[in-house]
Formats: C-alpha cells, structure tokens, sequence
C-alpha cells in the first residue's frame, strides 16, 4: 500500500511540489571543519550531495570550502568525531552532514546522491544561485518524466 500511495503521489505531483513533504527524510547537522578534512570527507566519507555533488551532475557550481552529504545516522557520531568537525551557528558551519535512519538507507555505494535530491537540497539552499540551480534542474527532471 505505501509504495503504491508514493508512486500515486509521484504522479500527480511535480518535484519542486514535494519539497516540504521531503525535507524531514533526513536529520540535518551542520558542524565546521578545517578545509583539509573537508576534501577526505567529500571524498568517500558521505554521499555528496548539493553544492558538493555539483559537478558530479554537470551544474556550474562550485563550493570548495564546504562539504554536503548523506551519511547513515548511527554513523553521524563517529564520522564527526573522525574528521574532527566542530559544532558551529548555521553562519560559521561549512558542513551540512544529512543522516538518514538505516532502515531508510538507500545510498550504499553511491559517491553522489541520486540527481533529484541534489536538486532538491540545493533548491534548499539560502544562497540565490544555488537555489536557482536547484529549482531548475527540478523543473528539467520534472519534463523528461513520461506522464510530466
């Protein structure tokens, strides 16, 4: 019955349209971290995502001081401690760690979250051109579906 009632409200709804409903499918973090353990940290430590998976999608984006991505959420903790990021406000933080419950855990293997949440996220971003970005690759995913 669930997969049925997603797959009807992916048919009926635009991407863009979901955002609000999907923004609780991960538990957000934003620590600091010195810039030498950002780079290892994007580099196979989590499932890159807006502003980090960037490039990995073709966007003109680029962030070099910060890091984006998904990590298993029991696994938060001891990544935080492993890279020695540090709590900070939301204006100091240049790590957004997003934790996803393991039973929710999709992203095994994966270097770069799927496209549509790279959209999603960086359509969450405070940052105009980020947003931007983000909403309009949403609006492109959302025109190469069959019934968009």
């Amino acid at each position: 019955m669930a997969r049925w009632r997603l797959r009807q409200t992916l048919r009926h709804s635009r991407l863009e349209e979901l955002r609000a409903r999907l923004e609780s499918r991960a538990r957000v973090r934003r620590p600091w971290g010195l810039p030498g353990e950002l780079r290892r940290l994007a580099d196979g430590a989590i499932v890159r995502s807006g502003s980090s998976a960037a490039a990995d999608i073709g966007l003109d984006l680029l962030a070099p001081d910060t890091a984006d991505g998904y990590v298993v959420a029991d696994q938060a903790a001891s990544l935080i401690e492993k890279y020695a990021l540090e709590p900070a406000s939301a204006a100091q933080a240049n790590v957004l760690l997003r934790a996803v419950p393991i039973e929710a855990w999709l992203l095994g293997g994966r270097n770069a979250g799927p496209v549509a949440a790279v959209a999603l996220d960086l359509a969450a971003y405070p940052d105009a051109r980020s947003s931007r970005a983000g909403r309009e690759l949403l609006a492109r995913l959302d025109e190469r579906r069959p019934d968009g």
